[in-house]
């Protein structure tokens, strides 16, 4: 049979309540073990996968006098669960009224193995459900089905942002957010990860410093101290970065926020003295990212994994989402850093910074914090919350850059952060 005729996080960490869009329209959501997402298919099997899906729903609209429905992972926020999966597990469950502890609150703190994910849940979706609004959806879905029917038949690949522009339009993609809505749905109903359906993310990602890189075994060693100062490309496509072979000599993984301030350290060639591997994702990080650091996490575990944001909610996000995962799929808690502790910047290097260089909290920031502090301490992130509340307390927040605020100017930014991590000030 052949088929006819990127991007909004919903990141738990952002401290949003916004809900998946299907969790209220009435379907039935049924209590029945997931099928784990298959990491191992071949494009065929996938593309008998996706055959079947679709000559179903045909065979169910042309045959039955019921509904035509799809069985597909629910992504629906009550079903989001924090597990430590130590000896000792513990989980909560989000609700309409707070976070419910479902188990032992207990974390296994050396392992710290604390990960973010969705339960076990299977949702039944109709299509005539919310009073036939459920058949746009259907038919975002269906539409992202056969592009990526298409890509596997062809062997080609396409980032998010291509199926945007392939597809936007109305009266079905109307924002990125319905495309990106419907891919996820897609990966929810196939039980497969996007990266083996032809669709990888643009690359945004950055590293340096004391790492070389082979794509291959036959091809040349790449020296990342000497990708200058915007740093080595880091591929969108996690199926290349996974075949990534490395060599390490640093003894720090510095995750950074931003790309400015990374290009800074670079400049500096601040891996030079202290030996680190230095990673930006340019913001909240991407799904690529997260799978680099994360394998170079697998081959080097003795790596002290740091991270270094601005010292506002936005920047905890971004450190969660690195150490616990995200729920926007069920790849959101695939690649993680368990390990990760913050850096900073952090209350204890802007004791001397000027009044001018702090900017108040607005509404957003404010709500934010509220619901990071909430999900942290039930992580026993006493520290991360610490630095929530002073936020809270006295109504401000600073970037990075207050730190040219010193006596050194641009020019201390290597030596303040270099003596904070000799001085382990990280928490």
């Amino acid at each position: 049979m052949s088929l006819s005729d990127s991007y909004d996080r919903l990141v738990l960490w952002e401290g949003e309540t916004q809900q998946h869009q299907f969790s209220e329209t009435g379907e039935e959501e049924e209590e029945v073990s997931l099928l784990q997402v298959d990491e191992h298919l071949s494009a065929g099997d996938i593309l008998n996968r996706i055959e079947l899906v679709v000559g179903q729903l045909v065979e169910d609209i042309a045959t039955s006098e019921a509904p035509p429905t799809l069985q597909m992972a629910s992504r629906a926020k009550r079903h989001i669960v924090c597990r430590d999966e130590g000896p000792s597990a513990f989980e909560y469950g989000c609700t309409e009224a707070g976070i419910q502890v479902t188990n032992d609150p207990w974390i296994n703190r050396s392992r710290q193995a604390v990960v973010l994910g969705l339960q076990d849940r299977v949702q039944t979706r109709c299509l005539f459900s919310n009073q036939a609004a459920g058949a746009f959806p259907f038919a975002r879905m269906f539409r992202v089905l056969e592009v990526v029917h298409e890509l596997l038949r062809s062997g080609r690949q396409a980032t998010q942002r291509d199926i945007y522009y392939k597809l936007s339009g109305p009266p079905l993609f109307n924002s990125v957010r319905d495309v990106i809505s419907a891919i996820q749905d897609v990966v929810a109903l196939l039980r497969v990860p996007r990266s083996l359906l032809g669709i990888c993310c643009s690359s945004r990602g950055a590293v340096s410093g004391k790492l070389y890189i082979k794509d291959g075994p036959m091809n040349p060693w790449q020296d990342c101290c000497a990708a200058g100062m915007e740093g080595r490309s880091i591929s969108g496509n996690i199926l290349s970065i996974q075949s990534l072979i490395f060599r390490c000599t640093a003894e720090y993984l510095l995750i950074i926020e931003k790309d400015a301030i990374f290009q800074a350290l670079n400049q500096d060639r601040f891996f030079d003295q202290l030996p680190c591997v230095l990673v930006t994702a340019k913001g909240m990080p991407d799904l690529a990212t997260r799978a680099f650091c994360s394998k170079l996490m697998d081959s080097f575990p003795h790596l002290t994994v740091l991270g270094l944001v601005d010292w506002n909610p936005a920047g905890v996000a971004i450190l969660c989402t690195y150490k616990y995962g995200s729920t926007q799929s069920l790849e959101g808690n695939r690649y993680t850093l368990p390990s990760l502790a913050w850096l900073g910047l952090r209350s204890n290097l802007l004791t001397t910074t000027s009044r001018e260089n702090f900017q108040a909290l607005n509404v957003r920031d404010r709500a934010q914090a509220t619901g990071l502090m909430t999900k942290l301490q039930m992580l026993r992130e006493e520290a991360w919350c610490h630095e929530l509340k002073l936020m809270e307390s006295t109504g401000l927040k600073a970037d990075i850059e207050a730190i040219y605020d010193g006596p050194f100017g641009m020019a201390g930014l290597t030596n303040i952060i270099s003596s904070a991590i000799m001085r382990r000030e990280f928490v």
